[in-house]
């Protein structure tokens, strides 16, 4: 017997969670309200499902999984625990737009194909189809062109995969502690002359123009001293954190997906108390994990194009792959103007990289009025053949 999550699941979970049921060599019986009867070993069900949660056999009734992990996270986070959880983990660490439902990645890995050994996501995003994956056991392959996503994928990973969770904690608590002084001390002191280095003069002046002068010593100063930081796990989600601030003391409408600015005058808030508040976060999810199963699989993510077959190169071979994605959406959603300050901030790109960035993307409507032109001469004369009805 098992019995269904207590929140409320959509028509196309349920069929999913059945779907998922029979994949994993279970007979369903009987469907229920809140039950399914099944013949057959849970074991997997327990493991592996994702809208259960719990199995039921002569009087014993074991929790699956994903229902620990669930709840892990709202008793830690939530007032209300009778809801679904979609941030647990290291999902929810920075609010990248166009995101998967970790749920739906999970299940549509066990009714596609459960014994993959290999993720492929050619449009990984922020990586929660990559996360998922390794939390199922496989090897992970992520593939985005955004230098933002490739960011983001990277340190999820790198934090996931970290085996000891304690000591990462430790090393980003003083990290960050260390980064919030230098912040706050430069915010107190507002002045045209802080500056970053590691960043070109046409993006320290563009960083300059979206901030309040204040916003902006106070950037530098955390920028200066994580860039003094040798690399490491803990200083790349120091960067994550101060990203996920950076559009709320911005110029930048925070609500906006375009770069557009808010009404003035605007004074923006301390730094260092925001920037606390996202790490905290990340320790969080961090802490969460230490209770999960380990996460033993390799990962490899690429700034690159899914149409270039060098961006696959790390799986080769005759292991079982699978692939799954949710497909850019860049007609409506400008992942490069949205996420330009952070780009520029972290040195992912120089601003004059980001126009062909954003032309780029697959199904990017950023074109030039010759590139317009072109296309519209091609289909005026069909040059291409197409059929009439077409």
């Amino acid at each position: 017997m098992l019995t269904w999550m207590s929140y409320r699941l959509f028509p196309y979970e349920r069929r999913l969670g059945i779907r998922e049921l029979e994949r994993l060599g279970l007979t369903v019986l009987e469907e229920r309200d809140d039950q399914v009867v099944v013949l057959g070993d849970t074991e997997a069900v327990i493991a592996r499902s994702t809208y259960f949660r719990e199995a039921s056999a002569d009087e014993c009734t074991v929790e699956t999984m994903q229902k620990r992990v669930e709840a892990g996270h709202l008793s830690r986070r939530e007032t209300r625990s009778n809801r679904q959880a979609t941030r647990y983990g290291l999902h929810g660490i920075h609010e990248y737009k166009g995101k998967f439902n970790p749920q739906v990645v999970r299940a549509l890995c066990n009714v596609v194909d459960p014994i993959s050994e290999v993720l492929i996501d050619p449009f990984c995003g922020s990586g929660t189809a990559l996360l998922e994956g390794l939390r199922l056991g496989m090897d992970v392959v992520g593939i985005d062109q955004s230098p933002m996503a490739w960011f983001l994928t990277s340190a999820k990973l790198k934090a996931a995969t970290t085996a000891d969770k304690r000591a990462l904690r430790r090393d980003l608590t003083t990290l960050s502690e260390t980064v919030a002084k230098a912040c706050s001390r430069a915010q107190a002191r507002p002045s045209k002359r802080h500056n970053v280095p590691a960043l070109s003069a046409t993006s320290v002046d563009y960083l300059r123009d979206w901030f309040p002068e204040a916003a902006f010593s106070g950037l530098a100063g955390a920028l200066k001293t994580l860039q003094a930081t040798p690399p490491s796990t803990a200083r790349r989600l120091c960067e994550v954190a101060l990203s996920s601030i950076l559009r709320d003391v911005s110029l930048q409408m925070p609500e906006d997906l375009r770069v557009r600015r808010r009404p003035e005058p605007f004074e923006a808030p301390p730094l260092a108390p925001l920037f606390l508040e996202s790490v905290a976060a990340i320790l969080e999810g961090l802490s969460e994990m230490e209770g999960w199963d380990g996460i033993p699989g390799a990962h490899t993510v690429v700034r690159g194009s899914a149409n270039d077959r060098s961006a696959f190169a790390s799986v080769r071979g005759s292991r079982r792959r699978l692939i799954l994605t949710s497909p850019p959406y860049a007609t409506a959603l400008p992942y490069i103007d949205t996420d330009r300050l952070s780009i520029l901030a972290l040195g992912l790109a120089d601003v004059s990289a980001l126009t062909p960035l954003e032309r780029d993307l697959l199904g990017s409507r950023e074109w030039v009025r010759a590139e317009q032109m072109y296309w519209d001469e091609r289909r005026a004369s069909n040059a291409d053949k197409m059929p009439p009805a077409v």
